[in-house]
This record gives C-alpha cells, structure tokens and sequence, in this order.
C-alpha cells in the first residue's frame, strides 16, 4: 500500500515541481511583449518629435519603412500582422494618391491590354501555327488605325472647331449677356408693378455682377482652355503622353500577359487556390463586361449626337459630339456636362436663341432617350446591379486618388468590392460564430 502511495505522489510532486518553469516562462513572455511594445512607443514618439524637428526631410516613406521594420520581429503575434495590414494599406492610398498623374499612363495601358487580350487569344484560336507575340501585333493594328485616325482627321477638325468656337466667343457670350438682361429687366418690372424695391437696386447688381462678372469668368475659363489646349506646352505633352506612350505601354504589357498572370498565379495560397481563382474570374468578367460596354456605348452615343448635330445644322458638331461621348463614360459625372454642351449648341444651332434651343432640347432629349433605353441597356444590360449610393462613394473616392481615369474606373472597382463583401458574407453567415455552434 505504501509503494503504491509512494509512486502515485511521486508523479504529483513531479507535475507542481514542472508547472514551476512553465509559469517563468510565461511572465517572461508577457515582459518580453510589454517590453516591445514600450520600446515601439518610445520609438514611435521620437521618431513623430525628431519628424517634427526636421520635417523638410521627414516623409511618410521614412516613417513608413521604420515602423515596418520595428514590426518586423513581432509578426508572430496577430496584433502585429493586423497592424503592418492596415500600415501598408494607409501608405498604398497615400502613395497612389502622390503618384497618380504618373501611374495614369500605366494605369490606361493596363486597361487597353485587358480589354484586348481576348482578342489575342481569338487570334491565337483561329490561326495555331501563330505565336504570342505575332497575335498581339495582329490585334493592336486596329488600334493603330483608330490611334492614325485620331490624330490625322479628327484632331485637326477639333481644334478647328475648337478655335472657331473661340473666335466667335465674344458674341456667344454677348447673347448670353443680352439674355440675362432680358430676363433681369423683366423681373424689375414686375418688381415695380408689386411695389418691391426700386428698380435703381438691380440695375446697379446687374452692371456690376452680370456684365463685368459673370460675362468675364465665362470668357476667361473658355478663353484659357482652349488656349492651353491648342497652345500649352504641358497639354501638348500630356496629349503626347498619353496618346503616343499608353499604346506603347498596353503592348509591351500585353506581350508579358500571361508572364504576369504566372506571377500572381504563383503566390496563390494552395489551401485557398479554387476559391481565389474563382474570385479571380468573376472580377474579370465583371470589370472587362463594364469596361468593353462602356466604351461602346460611349462611341455610339458620341456618334449619334454628331449625325445629330449635323443633320440639324449645329456648328461644332464634332467638337460636342466627342466631348457628349467622353463624358459619357462618366457615371453619374457624365450629366454635369449637358448643361455647358447645351449652351453653346443653342447659340449656334440657330441666330433665334429659342429656335436654337428648341432644336438643340429635342436633340438631346433623343439622345438621352437612346442612351438609357435603347444603347446603355443592349450592351451593359444592368450587369452590376450596384446601389446607387456605392456607386456614388466608389467614384469620389476614385476620383480622389486617380482624378479623371478614376472615374471611369470607379465603377467596375465598386463591382470587384460588391463581389468581395458578398463572399464575406456568405461565409460570415456560414461561421460558427453567426449561427452560435460548435458544429
């Protein structure tokens, strides 16, 4: 009996006598952790007072790579990792917001590439004795010709119309003038008959706002954007820029295309390979269904309010026409554009403002008519079905970051976002924690 008692205590007192190192070695863990995060802290604050001190030089890449590397040795611990996340998130959005009027070329030729790489792969399925980089020349000859075209027929004429439009300013802007006191001075004249005011008052507001204000902003505004568009250097070099190096661009990408796509391919985690690749997918076929759409119903719609134009006898025709096209592959955006673009066609559809006006209000009325329920739904067809209100936020975000190519992105980025929050979602309601069970 004793033996046995013996032996049994024995295995106790060699189980309190082991708990001894394991209790020290978790007080040395938690000093270890509440050292580095002090040392972190006191860094940190030397690091933001020595930044204040010699701000000239202190720039958030600098920041940026020394918290990086204070974390570096803590990212066994989750805080860590969630914290170096959310850094690296905050720094992307603050290094494309600095960078955006560089990466815009690149940007564009990485949309030209996607939207054209089927068309490679078309080439490559009709013609199998081709190789890669023979289809992906075969493929770029149209845009070539779009892009000869552009700058041997239709360039010219818009700055032709461009110019004439601002040679015969004064008098557009005299009209607009003529108008508004039209309109002022039959609003004093009903003031007078309701005993308001004497009339004194307003003449003296439509002298000194009308005429010598709103008259000069206009002119000046026109005046200074088709100068700096026929004769400033720096729009003569952003043209150049973007016309001349985002083609270049978009085919040196689509000739390394599927080099790049091995790459991320590669870094794929494998336990999650079917669902990202799946995700992959959808996002593609969302963002090149909206993209390809949008650009053919903006083409369409420009070329219809140009015959439009035309036929009706609107001078600038061509130059409203491209200008109605562009702005249309601005979502929401697209609308603030009518106003301007219906002022200069009214004054010179006709020498009659109303006559103008009326002609140029049943223009657009087809043409919007034709934009939302003949054109927009046959090629989009509603397919990303997003909130207006999302759509809204994606663009001022976008916007924000990447100006005009962000707007024209914002769309399919929301759609990309709306397909990530519902596989979030899916899975958040297929989690234990959501229905409550361990099973």
């Amino acid at each position: 009996m004793f033996f046995r008692f013996k032996k049994s205590a024995e295995p106790k007192l060699d189980k309190k006598q082991n708990q001894k190192p394991e209790h020290n070695r978790s007080d040395n863990v938690g000093l270890l952790i509440g050292g580095n995060i002090l040392l972190i802290a006191i860094i940190g604050a030397l690091i933001v007072l020595f930044g204040l001190r010699i701000n000239a030089i202190f720039s958030p890449i600098l920041l940026f790579v020394l918290i990086i590397a204070m974390l570096l040795p803590l990212l066994r611990f989750g805080w860590a990792k969630a914290l170096m996340f959310a850094l690296s998130a905050i720094f992307l959005l603050w290094f494309l917001k600095n960078t955006a009027s560089v990466l815009t070329p690149f940007i564009l030729a990485a949309i030209i590439a996607y939207l054209m790489y089927p068309l490679v792969l078309i080439i490559e399925g009709r013609f199998r004795k081709i190789s890669h980089s023979a289809a992906v020349i075969i493929a770029f000859v149209p845009l070539l010709l779009i892009v000869g075209g552009l700058f041997a027929l239709v360039i010219p004429l818009f700055i032709r119309e461009g110019s004439t439009f601002l040679a015969n300013l004064r008098t557009y802007v005299s009209g607009i003038e003529g108008t508004l006191v039209r309109i002022m001075t039959a609003l004093n004249e009903f003031l007078i008959r309701n005993n308001f005011p004497p009339v004194a008052q307003f003449a003296d507001i439509q002298d000194n706002f009308l005429t010598n204000n709103v008259v000069a902003i206009i002119e000046r505004a026109v005046s200074s954007f088709f100068a700096n568009m026929t004769q400033g250097l720096g729009m003569f070099v952003t043209v150049v820029l973007y016309v001349v190096v985002t083609p270049i661009l978009s085919l040196y990408i689509l000739l390394d295309y599927r080099r790049f796509r091995g790459i991320i391919s590669r870094y794929i985690p494998r336990a999650h390979e079917f669902e990202i690749r799946n995700f992959i997918i959808r996002s593609e076929r969302v963002v090149h269904d909206y993209l390809g759409g949008m650009v053919l119903a903006s083409a369409i719609i420009g070329l219809v309010f140009y015959l439009m134009f035309l036929i009706a006898g609107v001078k600038y025709g061509l130059l409203l026409g491209i200008i109605r096209g562009v702005f249309n592959m601005l979502p929401l955006v697209g609308g603030i554009v009518v106003v301007p673009t219906f002022i200069i066609a009214a004054f010179s559809a006709d020498q009659v403002l109303w006559v103008g006006a009326l002609k140029v209000g049943i223009i657009y009325a087809i043409g919007q008519i034709l934009d939302s329920w003949v054109v927009t739904p046959m090629v989009l067809g509603g397919k990303l079905k997003l909130p207006p209100v999302f759509i809204v936020l994606s663009i001022i975000l976008c916007g924000y970051f990447f100006h005009f190519v962000g707007i024209i992105i914002a769309v399919p980025i929301a759609g990309v976002v709306n397909l990530a929050f519902r596989k979030l979602q899916a899975n958040y309601l297929r989690s234990r924690f959501y229905r409550g069970t361990d099973i």
